[in-house]
């Protein structure tokens, strides 16, 4: 008797860091563009951990709005995503990023019908992959990583 396909994909479960919750929402909207399943889980967690970390108050400071590390990473993406400018200031990044939040939660609601959303679809997956990209590129390695401030690496 074959196993269940549950059973034999495992759930979305492992990393959590902004790349790998980039790479999987890449990964959902290359499948639901392809007429594949997609159950959208990593948009999901895309949106969800990309909106906990954007602050959607107009009248905040802009050091406030997003963590410094974020923003270089989301502002890099919304540049390299086709038809995107590169933002010059935080307020500009905020706000791009609520529209990428805005759009994966328009996906998620809609149940992933791709019918009239082709184009979106491949847009949305270009911010996602430009994140994953760039989330990874802001990594520390672990040569970089210390165990104390004071302590020197030794190479």
């Amino acid at each position: 008797m074959a196993a269940p396909a549950a059973q034999i994909v495992p759930q979305f479960v492992r990393a959590r860091d902004l790349a790998s919750v980039a790479l999987k929402a890449a990964t959902d909207l290359d499948n639901l563009i392809r007429h594949k399943p997609s159950d959208l889980e990593g948009v999901r967690e895309l949106a969800r951990q990309l909106a906990a970390k954007v602050v959607k108050d107009a009248g905040a400071r802009p050091a406030s709005l997003v963590d410094p590390t974020t923003a270089i990473v989301l502002g890099r993406a919304v540049g390299d995503t086709p038809g995107g400018m590169r933002p010059q200031q935080v307020r500009e990044v905020a706000a791009a990023t609520e529209q990428w939040i805005e759009q994966m939660a328009d996906l998620v609601d809609a149940a992933g019908t791709a019918d009239d959303l082709s184009r979106s679809l491949a847009n949305l997956r270009s911010f996602c992959l430009a994140v994953s990209r760039h989330a990874t590129a802001m990594t520390p390695t672990p040569l970089e990583r210390t165990d104390h401030p004071f302590r020197r690496l030794r190479v």
